[in-house]
Parts: C-alpha cells; sequence; structure tokens
C-alpha cells in the first residue's frame, strides 16, 4: 500500500510559502535519502551503503503548498511479492526511528519537574482528599523525586502550565511560547508511541545491531534535511497528512542540535549502578552510576523488553547491578543516553526472567 509523508516548514519567511532555494535544494536531497534509507531497511532489513539504483525507492513528490511550506511525499507501494515485509508501514518504522533518534530535550525535562513541583504544592493546599487526587499527588511526588513523567503525565503537566495565572507563569523558568513549543514535541512522542505501537510485535523482531547501524545513518543526514530551520523556518515536521492529529516528527533547531551533536557507539560497554526508574508503557528509565557524569536516561529496545522486563524490575530494588549498554555520546565524548541490552543482577539472576 502507497503511503503519504507530509513535510512543512513553518515560521519566518516558509509562513509565506517560500525557503531559501539553496537550503531547499539541500534539504529535499538529504530528505530523500532519509526517506528512502527507511524504507529499504523496510523492506529488506538491511541498511543500503548508497542509495542506488539497486536500492532506489520510488517517490513521488507533490507541489508545495503555499501559506506554510508543505510537500506531500508518496512512498510507491512495494510491488515485489516474493519479499516479505520487515514492518508494515513506512510510519510505523519511521516512528520508532525517529523516536530512538531523539531524547526528550533537557529544558523539557526540567520543566516538567518544575511544574510537577508546582503542581504537588497547589495540590498539598487543597483540603479534599478524594482518590484521584491521592493518585495525583503519589505521580507528582515520583516525577519531584526523579522518576521520568510519562509521555501522558508530561503532556497534562504542560497543558496545565497554560491555563496558570500570569504571575505564576512569571515565576517559572520557562515561557509561555517555550511551553507550547515543548507541547508541540510531547504531542509528536506521544503520536510516535501510539503509531509504532501498531507494528510492535514487528519491530520487536528487527536486530538490535542493525537498527543501531540504520539509526547512526540517518543522523547524519539529519543536519541537511532541516538546513531550512537556519534561515527560512523556525520548525518542521514530519508525518502523515491528517490535519487533525499532531505530527510524527516536530523539529526545531535545538531539536536538530541534539540530534546532530551526538553520535551512538558501535560497541557495547558494562557499567555498575542503579537503576533509579522505569516506565514499562515507553520503555525509558533512569540509572545512577559512578561510571557516568550524571543521572542518565535509558531505553530498552522493544526487541529486548520483554526478556529484560522481569531483570529490570528486580534491580530497581537493588543498590548495584551490572548494566549492559550502549552509549550516545556528544561532541566532547561524554555520554548523553543509554540504550540498555541486557542486565546482570548478580548471585540471584537466574531466578529472574
Amino acid at each position: 500500500m502507497s503511503e503519504i509523508v507530509q513535510v512543512k516548514f513553518d515560521g519566518g519567511i516558509a509562513a509565506a510559502g517560500q525557503l531559501h532555494f539553496y537550503e531547499y535544494g539541500r534539504s529535499q536531497y538529504a530528505l530523500a535519502r532519509f526517506i528512502a534509507t527507511i524504507e529499504h531497511f523496510r523492506r529488506t532489513g538491511e541498511v543500503a551503503e548508497k542509495i542506488t539504483s539497486a536500492t532506489y525507492v520510488e517517490l513521488l513528490v507533490s507541489t508545495p503548498t503555499r501559506g506554510s511550506f508543505v510537500t506531500d511525499i508518496l512512498i510507491d507501494a512495494f510491488k515485489d511479492g516474493t519479499a516479505e515485509l520487515m514492518v508494515a508501514s513506512f510510519g510505523a518504522l519511521f516512528a520508532y526511528a525517529w523516536h530512538r533518534l531523539v531524547p526528550r530535550r533537557e529544558k523539557t525535562e526540567a520543566t516538567i519537574i518544575e511544574l510537577a513541583k508546582l503542581r504537588l504544592q497547589l495540590e498539598q493546599e487543597k483540603t479534599a482528599q478524594a482518590r484521584e487526587r491521592t493518585k495525583q499527588v503519589e505521580s507528582l511526588n515520583a516525577i519531584v523525586a526523579g522518576e521520568r513523567a510519562s509521555t501522558g503525565e508530561a503532556l497534562e503537566l504542560l497543558k496545565w502550565s497554560q491555563d496558570i495565572p500570569q504571575d505564576i507563569s512569571a515565576a517559572l523558568d520557562s515561557t509561555p511560547i517555550e511551553r507550547a513549543d515543548m507541547v508541540r514535541e510531547v504531542e509528536a512522542e506521544a503520536e510516535r508511541e501510539e503509531e509504532f505501537s501498531t507494528a510492535r510485535g514487528q519491530l520487536e523482531k528487527i536486530d538490535e545491531t542493525e537498527f543501531s547501524k540504520l539509526t547512526s545513518r540517518l543522523r547524519a543526514m539529519v543536519y541537511d534535511m532541516t538546513l531550512p530551520l537556519k534561515r527560512s523556518a523556525t520548525r518542521m515536521s514530519m508525518g502523515a497528512p491528517e490535519h487533525s492529529r499532531p505530527q510524527l516528527a516536530h523539529i526545531t533547531s535545538d531539536i536538530v542540535k541534539l540530534i546532530t551533536a551526538h553520535a551512538a557507539e558501535e560497541d557495547t560497554k558494562w557499567i555498575t549502578g542503579r537503576v533509579k526508574s522505569y516506565d514499562r508503557d515507553s520503555g525509558v528509565g533512569k540509572v545512577k552510576s559512578k561510571e557516568l557524569p550524571r543521572v542518565l536516561n535509558f531505553i530498552v529496545p522493544l526487541s529486548e523488553r520483554q526478556r529484560l522486563r522481569d531483570f529490570v524490575l528486580v534491580a530497581m530494588q537493588r543498590d548495584s547491578v551490572s548494566l549492559e549498554v550502549r552509549r550516545t555520546l556528544d561532541e566532547s565524548g561524554n555520554p548523553t543516553s543509554l540504550a540498555l541490552l541486557n542486565i546482570e543482577l548478580g548471585d540471584d539472576e537466574d531466578e529472574v526472567g
């Protein structure tokens, strides 16, 4: 089945349907390679070294729409019935790959914790002790204590902050405009989770080493793909052309910097640390270790999530466990996030899993 990916540039001169031509030309070439690389992997399970006639994927493009600079890209249906598709849809694989490329921004994480503290203070001042309020206070306490807010919790806090009194809003470290951008960021996060959950069984079968090669290849294309964000636009989005739904990717210059200034290591490492929290729905948690510069987020790949679930839950009850991780490093070589691939619990490890 053919699929359409809608790419939209907005803000700046893009809001009037214009882009600087050089930026536009470079970005479209990179975007074609980006989409073709994902689609080739979807069809074959292999990362193409180059996009050639042997690996080419048929892409058709419509005339860009004036207003915001909107382009619809048609990915032609795969006609060779002898090969089995790796994943049911391009959208599902793109959503999962982008999810792995883009961690939640540190500024967004810090704002969510700040909002949780503020919300907790306001809730504790109320006298009502309804059951739902008690659950909410427990959730807020967990976020304040260092647990990562789930996508739903983060989105609810950010949207709540848009309606708080101006005097309270002014005391926050983020501006209303910044928080509106964070809403778009987390809405895209939620949309990706929903999109790739429909193909979870197929995504779980993808070899993690091959998938790491894919995301490394895609990461190198992001800078050129988003060039119009330098002078022509302030934000870019990618996803299905359904205007009633948030997009799968919300991209700003900050997010581009976050992606392009980091690189995942090819080799894995074992570290000793403590698992501080874990969200079973998203597969994201936090780990503290003397071998890391600070508490870092980790993600358990879909291919390993079921196998490691009980190990992670037991690890949270222990002061120290051994973790096999693939680190993502910044330009200085410091780790910024981790993919968790294995856990050794010690003497009782065989009792789990």
